[in-house]
């Protein structure tokens, strides 16, 4: 199942084949600090969120792992964008955020600590920059954005309901909303990043047939008998 966004408008196939390669373009452009973030994020919930357990650690170490193995995947492209097709590109990079999202998504049980509101502040304000980046990385297609954002917050904001106090609840429903908010800001994210790329290929698309027009004008001039311009 592709989470590319197909073109709504009526492009012809090679048209829709350069919508798909922009987007997977971008996406993989964005890939390399989006990694960054993830990593650092991990190690300030690392450092700063929770004392340092056998499942904190080994969350923390697969989430580099995951992380780096994107990163790989990320020069490969860079390096050899011909080396497999658009579809394959793509599933590399869905199974990327996958992965992702599900390592963030155990981090609002795993980094949790009940009654060390500190721990918790930084969990909060983790997710709130790591799910607000994504907007960004991740405009060139929406399925793996909303993925993202979705099993990101809405596990926090469940841990945060089963606290069952009213700051907890009151916290909880914030994310809630917020969550809803990144997804409608996320959908026209997309919708002008697709515009934007369209825009430049139907450009690109004018740009070429005017040349072409313009080199069968000149071949006409120039090999027109003399005889029709007296």
């Amino acid at each position: 199942m592709s989470f590319v966004n197909p073109s709504t408008v009526s492009f012809e196939s090679k048209e829709r084949q350069k919508l798909r390669e922009g987007q997977i373009e971008h996406a993989f452009s964005q890939l390399k600090v989006s990694m960054l973030a993830t990593g650092l994020s991990a190690l300030v919930l690392l450092l700063w969120g929770h004392s340092p357990t056998l499942l904190v650690l080994g969350w923390f170490m697969l989430t580099l792992l995951v992380s780096f193995w994107r990163y790989l995947v990320a020069q490969q492209y860079e390096r050899h964008p011909g080396q497999h097709s658009l579809l394959e590109w793509e599933q590399r990079f869905v199974f990327g955020v996958v992965a992702a999202s599900i390592l963030l998504g155990s981090a609002s049980m795993i980094f949790f600590v009940p009654g060390d509101y500190y721990a918790q502040a930084v969990l909060l304000t983790v997710f709130a920059g790591v799910s607000a980046g994504a907007l960004n990385s991740l405009s060139a297609m929406l399925g793996p954005m909303r993925f993202l954002l979705l099993l990101m917050l809405l596990p926090l904001a469940i841990r945060l309901f089963i606290e069952q106090t009213y700051h907890h609840i009151v916290i909880g429903l914030l994310v809630t909303v917020y969550m809803g908010m990144l997804l409608v800001i996320a959908k026209r994210y997309n919708r002008d990043f697709l515009n934007t790329l369209r825009s430049r290929i139907l450009f690109d698309k004018a740009q070429q047939q005017l040349a072409l027009s313009e080199e069968r004008f000149g071949m006409i001039f120039r090999e027109a008998p003399v005889g029709i311009f007296r």
